[in-house]
């Protein structure tokens, strides 16, 4: 994958899921009930189960492509990469962490959806 895509993916991926979740509610105008949970509830999980779960999908595609990242190499490898001086459990644990973060958060998330 070309270094600029790869920029591309990690800039405007997270945030996709954020621009379609304030579309209905403030550029088309639509009425929101009252037993809509609040902003305050959601948002927050929201944005860090997106960001952290994309983390976590970034660093299993780089595990798969054999993306070796560390210091001195470009951003995208660095951020694909896996880490040359951890061990092998150590750094699925460094993804493991990232995408329980993220599904935990997630789903935190929907269930305040949900619960309103």
């Amino acid at each position: 994958m070309k270094t600029k895509t790869v920029r591309l993916l990690v800039l405007f991926l997270p945030l996709l899921p954020l621009v379609a979740l304030f579309i209905p509610a403030g550029w088309l105008h639509i009425r929101i009930p009252a037993g809509v949970a609040a902003i305050s509830d959601w948002l927050i999980p929201a944005i860090i189960g997106v960001t952290f779960t994309t983390l976590g999908l970034l660093k299993v595609y780089g595990w798969k492509k054999g993306i070796i990242g560390g210091g001195g190499k470009p951003a995208s490898c660095r951020l694909l990469g896996r880490c040359p001086s951890w061990s092998k459990q150590i750094n699925i644990t460094f993804i493991v962490l990232f995408l329980g973060i993220g599904v935990t958060c997630l789903g935190i998330c929907f269930v305040e959806l949900l619960k309103g």
